[in-house]
């Protein structure tokens, strides 16, 4: 039987789905991944016997109509998490369309608490997070640290986009939006502070890895910061092994980073939150780490470098992280719980073949987006294979 995984962006959702596909074969299940912007030609062609959607509040609608027209099992698994503020929730979640899933996969209890409140205990199940899985952040027994690589994760996507070179247009298009006001203003101050806080850093010979956001354009950041390297890998876990410290302020990579045992130092508190994006205070992720009062007492601490991950992580973040994002076996979940659907086998519907494939065309030539997954694109199933667990 067919399960159709339809991805939103692939640099957030792949993670663990080149395992799963493996181990759903072996139960006779054959997992079929497809990028957002062909949707509609793949459940026609593929004809599915259950569809994943990774949101509700824009595409999922179309999606969840669609299969309930034709009778397709659905699940909804959100390509967005860690974030469980009941205003966030209530627009990831527009109740007249998550009534209509037949589950509701969560990344945590916390969720799952949110809507079964909402009357949906029946169709929830709490199955984490595949980038979470099986890893276990030890306090304890840390040693001591040894930095001289610094890893800063930007969480910008204007100033420098790689959709938008016009910081003008930028400028002249969400000057009217408030959210999107508050974003520029913040995205300026974030620039100002990370400028002089690299130059510091280069100065007393640390090495510094920047990771753009992925809708940023890395070359912009290397001819802004030339002493600098600029990190383009995929995975989140290949930036992070090759630092010893990371420093962030609203990216979720901070998670990762602690569950890969490696410090963060929050700078949330030295940027100011300007109007607009003030629901960014209750963002849990940007308040892990250890905080400075400025960018020379992050600088002192690191060189004095006698700290233990321990200075940088306490018990209540450990207990903060199980809450939002806990280290649960997903896949095991995940497939127990598909083996526990009763699902009707179909057969592929070749009369639409043509427009998938030239559908699937079309979005490699003309949608270059750099998250749409298309199957048919070597580096693209590569990408999928490193993703993998």
């Amino acid at each position: 039987m067919k399960i159709l995984w339809i991805v939103d962006n692939k640099l957030r959702e792949l993670y663990g789905l080149y395992n799963l596909k493996k181990s759903l074969k072996k139960k006779g299940f054959t997992l079929v991944i497809v990028n957002k912007a062909n949707w509609h030609s793949a459940i026609k062609f593929y004809n599915p016997s259950l569809v994943i959607s990774p949101n509700i509040k824009s595409l999922g609608k179309s999606i969840i109509k669609f299969c309930k027209i034709n009778r397709i099992k659905t699940i909804h698994y959100s390509s967005e998490g860690l974030n469980y503020q009941e205003s966030k929730l209530s627009m990831l979640y527009p109740k007249d369309y998550t009534n209509l899933f037949d589950y509701l996969l969560c990344w945590s209890n916390e969720e799952k608490k949110y809507l079964d409140s909402l009357g949906y205990k029946d169709k929830t199940i709490t199955i984490g997070n595949f980038r979470y899985m099986k890893r276990k952040i030890d306090i304890e027994n840390s040693n001591k640290l040894n930095i001289k690589v610094i890893g800063i994760c930007t969480s910008s996507r204007y100033f420098a986009s790689r959709y938008d070179r016009n910081i003008f247009s930028v400028i002249a298009d969400r000057r009217k939006n408030n959210r999107a006001r508050g974003n520029l203003h913040n995205e300026i101050d974030y620039i100002y502070f990370i400028t002089d806080l690299t130059k510091k850093l280069i100065h007393n010979n640390f090495k510094v890895i920047i990771r753009p956001h992925p809708f940023e354009d890395p070359k912009i950041y290397q001819k802004a910061f030339k002493d600098c390297q600029i990190d383009t890998s995929n995975n989140a876990y290949n930036f992070i092994d090759q630092v010893d410290l990371i420093i962030n302020q609203f990216s979720s990579i901070s998670v990762e980073a602690l569950y890969a045992n490696k410090p963060v130092i929050s700078i949330f508190k030295n940027i100011p939150i300007h109007e607009g994006i003030s629901f960014m205070k209750g963002f849990i992720p940007a308040h892990f780490g250890k905080k400075f009062e400025n960018s020379d007492d992050i600088l002192d601490f690191i060189i004095k470098n006698n700290s233990t991950l321990s200075d940088y992580c306490d018990k209540e973040d450990l207990r903060i992280i199980d809450l939002i994002a806990p280290n649960i076996d997903t896949q095991e979940i995940l497939l127990d719980f598909i083996q526990k659907i009763d699902l009707e086998k179909k057969n592929l519907n070749y009369l639409h073949f043509f427009k998938f494939f030239f559908k699937e065309l079309y979005v490699q030539i003309f949608r270059k987006g750099s998250t749409f997954f298309c199957p048919f694109k070597p580096s693209d199933y590569k990408m999928l294979k490193d993703f993998k667990l």
